[in-house]
This record gives structure tokens, C-alpha cells and sequence, in this order.
């Protein structure tokens, strides 16, 4: 399986959307990591699972320099962000075979773990976070949030069939839409990352995220 099929560009439902606290905490922390890397080891080699070079916008630009900042993207292109900063890895190379083990100082991922559909394909995403690098952040949706981005209120938690009919278009389609995104709650979270620190995301004073932290 190709990286580009292991780890894709996240699709419309995911689209860019308005900066959130959720976001500005997430970037603060990642800043944070970075620079306690730079200090141990005098530069930092980032890899993000299924991010883009405009999500980086929400870290400090004079961070990502004095702190030698390389971040590899998976599963999406560069496009306009500064080629001394960003590199990406599309289609035809093989997940497996790509990288060593802790090729990586940081592993960095929003809105990715969700998408890998069946629970096996889930734990092999979150075993190769863990792999590629010592310390990571990874961003989950909550399944117990009463609402997530793009959806209306508890609708995550009604059956397959009901979410397919509700989405509308082909039935087919529909139920892969709904079977290819998996909402994480604590104990999921846990199981997938035992090494983490899990800490919660609130919008509203509701928990909307949970994020695994390693650093």
C-alpha cells in the first residue's frame, strides 16, 4: 500500500476551516515540543501525517527557523509554503519501507487517525506515529462530543444505515462516507497510544477533541 493510500489528503469534509482555540492550544503545545527538540539536539525533523504547510501558519515562523525547522508532509503536497521549510511525500512509495524507525524527532497529526476506517487499519496508523518518531501530537474528534466540525448535533452517534440514509446520494457511497470516519473516545485513545499524555479539547465548555501527547 502506497503512503498516498496509507495516509490521504484529507477529504472536503475536512475542509479548511476557521481557526479554532483548539487549534491555537495545539499549535502552542507543538511550538513547545520544538523547541525543547532544538535544545537536545540543535535541530528538528517533523513529519506530518495528512497536514498541509498552511496548517504551520499558527506556529511562529521565527520558531520554525532558529529552531531548523524541517517539516516532511505526508499525504499532501508543499504547494506554496517555503520549500526550505516544507517537503512532501505523495503516492507510489511504500509506508513500510519509506522511513527507519524514529526517522523523525516529531510526529504531527490532525484530523487523520479518524479517517483510516476499520479499527486494524487504526491501530496500524496510530503504531506508526509511534514508530517514526519518539514524541508526538495527534488530534482526534471526541465520540462523545454532542457535536462535531460539519455535523449536526448528535447525529455521529445514530447507526451506520440511519448517518447514510441522513448524508443522502447513493446508499453505497454514503455507507463508505460514514464507515471511513471512526470519532475516538479516552479508552480508544489510550489503547492506540499507552505512552501518551491525553488531554481534552473544549469548545463551549464541551469536549470536542482529544489529543495524544508525547513529548
Amino acid at each position: 500500500m502506497s503512503v498516498a493510500e496509507t495516509y490521504p489528503v484529507a477529504s472536503p469534509a475536512y475542509a479548511p476551516r476557521r481557526v479554532s482555540s483548539a487549534d491555537r492550544g495545539g499549535a502552542a503545545r507543538i511550538s513547545r515540543l520544538i523547541q525543547r527538540i532544538y535544545a537536545e539536539r540543535g535541530g528538528v525533523r517533523v513529519v506530518d501525517l495528512g497536514g498541509s504547510a498552511e496548517a504551520w501558519d499558527l506556529i511562529d515562523p521565527e520558531v520554525l527557523v532558529a529552531c531548523r525547522v524541517h517539516v516532511t508532509l505526508i499525504g499532501a503536497r508543499a504547494g506554496e509554503g517555503d520549500l526550505s521549510l516544507f517537503s512532501s511525500v505523495a503516492g507510489g512509495v511504500e509506508g513500510s519501507v519509506a522511513f527507519e524507525d524514529n526517522a523523525f524527532d516529531l510526529v504531527c497529526s490532525d484530523g487523520a487517525i479518524e479517517r483510516r476506517g476499520e479499527w486494524s487499519l487504526v491501530e496500524r496508523f496510530a503504531r506508526e506515529i509511534r514508530r517514526l518518531a519518539p514524541r508526538y501530537h495527534v488530534r482526534a474528534p471526541y465520540q462523545w462530543a454532542p457535536v462535531l466540525p460539519g455535523r449536526a448535533p448528535f447525529s455521529h452517534w445514530l447507526p451506520e444505515g440511519a448517518r447514510a440514509r441522513a448524508a443522502g446520494g447513493d446508499l453505497g457511497s454514503a455507507m463508505r462516507r460514514v464507515q471511513g470516519v471512526r470519532p475516538l473516545d479516552r479508552a480508544q485513545m489510550r489503547w492506540l497510544f499507552p505512552d501518551a499524555e491525553l488531554l481534552t479539547n473544549r469548545a463551549f465548555g464541551l469536549p470536542v477533541e482529544i489529543v495524544a501527547v508525547r513529548g
